[in-house]
């Protein structure tokens, strides 16, 4: 049950992350269409607009307030899922192709 948790916190902090990545990277184009292309192929070019602009902070901290799901998701699975890989390579391999009914 746990690893089910885990992925779908996982889940939840990558769609997060990529809306507002999207929505980030959307407020550039409408200041205007330099911004936009500037931000998208000029290293640190989002940076400098996040400093320029304000509307743009919004946008930024929610993509990455989008991590503590994402991290918290990838714990529980190491914590839940790793046991039942454990305990699938501690069986001989014929009791994993063959199990028991």
């Amino acid at each position: 049950m746990g690893e089910y948790i885990g992925i779908g916190l996982l889940i939840v902090g990558l769609v997060w992350f990529v809306i507002g990545k999207i929505w980030f990277v959307l407020q550039p184009f409408s200041e205007s269409a330099g911004w936009g292309f500037a931000c998208l192929f000029i290293p640190f070019a989002s940076l400098f607009f996040l400093f320029k602009s304000k509307k743009a902070l919004v946008p930024f901290l929610a993509a990455y307030f989008a991590v503590i799901p994402t991290i918290v998701g990838l714990i529980i699975m190491a914590e839940f899922g790793g046991q039942s890989y454990r305990d699938t390579m501690s069986k001989p391999p014929t009791e994993i192709t063959n199990p028991k009914r």
